[in-house]
């Protein structure tokens, strides 16, 4: 019991050395890394049913997905229609990591542990015949423009070695153009920012208030601007090896 609880202190002091010394950027994922992610996005973005699948297919869709440890998953994504540009939030009934580990996880018990051990089922055959809500706010071209811009330049300044490990939190996955970034609940800094922006999207999508967009423009902006900065110095940092 001493070893385990020993184990434990090393390991979270490990994981709070690792939040405060960790890069203030994205780290560069993929779209379906593992059978989790893949079945929320099966789930919350557009899928083959839907006039839009082809708009997130060849990356003219962007936009953000959370994954808390606890509490329901959510999206948010903007598209173009005939009226305009809209953001779109959909929100899981409940927990889809916890439905869908009782199906491809086999609960065993014994006298001192509860464990639970991969079965046969296949992440991609899981149907939770689960609701999921949808709500819609339009947006006008320039808001849309601001923000699209903004995650852009996230997903594009992100790295692979932008890693973070953590307890309980919120995974935050941005993807424009076919490519994502994400990063693990932010305490601080660029990503913060990026994170209070996306809650204030949901709210105002939730709301269908669009003056809650337009007041956050200009942290948008700002931010935008944080994240061109890192392009200018990577462009410079291959200007001077090119010269050397």
């Amino acid at each position: 019991m001493r070893k385990k609880l020993l184990l434990f202190v090393m390991t979270l002091i490990a994981i709070v050395a690792n939040a405060q010394d960790r890069p203030d950027i994205l780290q560069t994922c993929k779209y379906f890394k593992d059978g989790y992610s893949c079945l929320v996005e099966r789930m919350l973005l557009p899928q083959e049913t839907e006039k839009e699948f082809d708009e997130l297919v060849y990356g003219r869709i962007w936009g953000v997905i959370s994954r808390p440890s606890f509490s329901v998953e959510e999206s948010v994504y903007c598209v173009r229609t005939a009226s305009g540009y809209k953001l779109v939030m959909r929100r899981a009934e409940k927990n889809i990591w916890y439905a869908a580990r009782d199906i491809v996880y086999d609960r065993i018990e014994d006298e001192n542990s509860i464990r639970f051990e991969r079965n046969n089922v296949r992440w991609e055959d899981v149907d939770l015949k689960m609701k999921v809500s949808e709500t819609e706010l339009f947006i006008t071209d320039n808001q849309a423009s601001a923000i699209k811009q903004m995650i852009s330049l996230a997903v594009n300044t992100s790295s692979p070695m932008a890693s973070v490990i953590g307890l309980d939190g919120e995974t935050t996955v941005f993807f424009h153009n076919g490519y994502a970034a994400e990063c693990w609940s932010p305490q601080d800094g660029k990503l913060k920012q990026l994170i209070d922006i996306t809650k204030a999207m949901k709210e105002a999508v939730q709301k269908n208030d669009n003056t809650i967009i337009q007041e956050i423009l200009p942290q948008v902006q700002s931010l935008t601007k944080e994240f061109q900065k890192l392009v200018l110095d990577w462009a410079a940092s291959k200007s001077l090896d090119i010269a050397i």
